[in-house]
């Protein structure tokens, strides 16, 4: 009689314990919607008219005036923040045999911003900003496309990852593929093309990629096809780059029966926080049933991993890799951490939401002057003073945020 009293106390006590942490998390999120509904959202202090949605921005290290942007129209154009009117110059003439719309892996001005260095799936270019006119330009096919924090580094992934040296940004030079693992042992990129490491290594096609600023992490994102299952699973390789070694695999979703996502497309339709004036509200969206990875970035301090999802975001510490927080079923389209790596953008659907990283508090909001103010990419300048972001309706803004970045 007397264990099964300790028993029942033992039980109360969990289920209390539990019912404390549910509530707490729900006061948590709800304390967050009311300062977030509490917020006079900040306007920009420039617009930019692209003139096609946007797609990619890039912010000069040495001239944080200087502003490239890349639309659906698959033109480039390079802005002076003190000349909101027309671009400083246009880079129109993309060399590509291939007759699909261009998508820009990534866009990076060159250290002493004379250059931009572009990539699309099929090609790597290096523009002359001066005269507009290309410079070098290569085939490379991937998907996904990385520069190091030094500029030195250049990393494609597409059912591997290659590295390329590009001290030199118009003469890369192939330096090594990183080498998979199979049953725990580090294997030759050769090997891995067996039949038994197929379904591993040139079955999952990487989408996004991101290297750590102190030069000991890569991660890469993407999608597993499983052709004997006819499954798509996603998750995230994050390698120790100094010992070339992969370190941890984050799996994001569970998997998913491409006939039934085919079928069951009224089924997909799920819930997302978006911004209004009101705070932060949930709308319904058709959303894919599959977890699909749209983001990995480290913070600049070396402290966090944040991986964005279909299903929202969470941001992993380091060296350890745990579940630092998460933001459950958030349409987040983009992030992006201050130089100092304290301050955490995130952008979706009506603005972009500031956050305290340590605290995990929202501390500002920036939107746009127009109705169609959702932002797809944006980037902090150099000195952590302006938020470049960029979106469906073809303009680009600035952001002053030195006094919160100061502070």
């Amino acid at each position: 009689m007397v264990m099964l009293k300790r028993l029942f106390l033992i039980f109360a006590l969990i289920v209390a314990i539990g019912l404390l942490g549910v509530s707490s998390w729900h006061q948590w999120n709800d304390n967050k919607k009311t300062i977030v509904g509490r917020m006079e959202p900040i306007p920009p202090i420039a617009e930019f008219n692209h003139g096609s949605s946007i797609r990619k921005i890039a912010v000069s290290n040495k001239n944080p005036d200087r502003i490239a942007s890349i639309g659906e129209d698959r033109i480039i154009k390079v802005w002076d923040r003190n000349y909101i009117y027309a671009p400083e110059i246009t880079l129109e003439k993309y060399p590509t045999k291939y007759n699909v719309l261009l998508s820009i892996n990534f866009m990076y001005f060159s250290q002493t911003s004379d250059w931009l260095l572009s990539k699309t799936p099929h090609m790597y270019v290096v523009w002359d900003i001066s005269s507009g006119k290309i410079i070098y330009s290569t085939e490379f096919h991937s998907n996904a496309a990385a520069i190091s924090p030094n500029g030195n580094l250049l990393a494609i992934g597409r059912q591997g990852l290659k590295l390329w040296d590009i001290t030199q940004p118009n003469e890369p030079e192939e330096l090594y593929v990183l080498p998979p693992k199979m049953n725990g042992q580090i294997i030759s990129h050769d090997e891995a093309r067996s039949k038994e490491h197929l379904r591993e290594t040139y079955r999952q096609v990487y989408q996004v990629i991101d290297f750590s600023y102190d030069g000991k992490w890569i991660a890469m994102g993407g999608i597993i096809n499983d052709e004997d299952s006819g499954k798509l699973t996603n998750n995230v390789k994050v390698w120790n780059f100094q010992d070339k070694q992969l370190f941890k695999i984050i799996e994001t979703s569970t998997t998913n029966d491409l006939e039934t996502k085919l079928n069951n497309d009224n089924e997909n339709k799920r819930k997302a926080k978006v911004i209004t004036d009101e705070g932060l509200q949930t709308i319904k969206v058709q959303r894919n049933k599959r977890n699909d990875i749209r983001l990995v970035k480290f913070s600049p301090d070396n402290r966090f991993l944040a991986v964005g999802a279909e299903n929202g975001l969470t941001v992993w510490s380091l060296p350890e890799l745990k579940i630092y927080h998460e933001w459950f079923d958030q349409y987040v389209t983009d992030v992006a951490f201050s130089p100092d790596g304290k301050i955490l953008a995130v952008a979706g659907f009506g603005g972009i939401i500031l956050w305290s990283i340590d605290s995990i508090t929202p501390i500002a909001i920036l939107r746009g002057r127009g109705f169609l103010t959702s932002v797809m990419t944006m980037e902090f300048s150099e000195d952590g003073r302006t938020l470049a972001g960029g979106g469906f309706d073809g303009l680009l803004w600035l952001w002053d945020v030195s006094d919160i970045y100061e502070n």
